[in-house]
């Protein structure tokens, strides 16, 4: 049996329409983040959720996500994750 996850257990907001990309990390050029930028700012309750495990990828996505007028407190990371029952 699988183990349920729900939104609050990685702090998503339960109000939020979700984006999300699990590709990995160098699947994110300027390209996409232009159309994330894009989208958020044409979905007022929007959020992405993004998979990167690594800090500093993070910390470049916040950095670009906010020239793009995109608030960073929309924006959330999922790692790798070993749920088990």
């Amino acid at each position: 049996q699988l183990t349920r996850l729900s939104r609050s257990d990685f702090g998503i907001p339960h109000d939020k329409f979700v984006f999300c990309c699990l590709n990995n990390i160098w699947k994110i050029s300027p390209l996409e983040m232009d159309a994330w930028a894009i989208i958020l700012n044409r979905v007022d309750d929007g959020v992405l959720l993004l998979y990167v495990d690594n800090l500093k990828a993070r910390q470049n996505i916040m950095n670009e996500a906010s020239i793009r007028g995109i608030a960073i407190d929309r924006i959330f990371f999922l790692e790798r994750t070993n749920y088990e029952n």
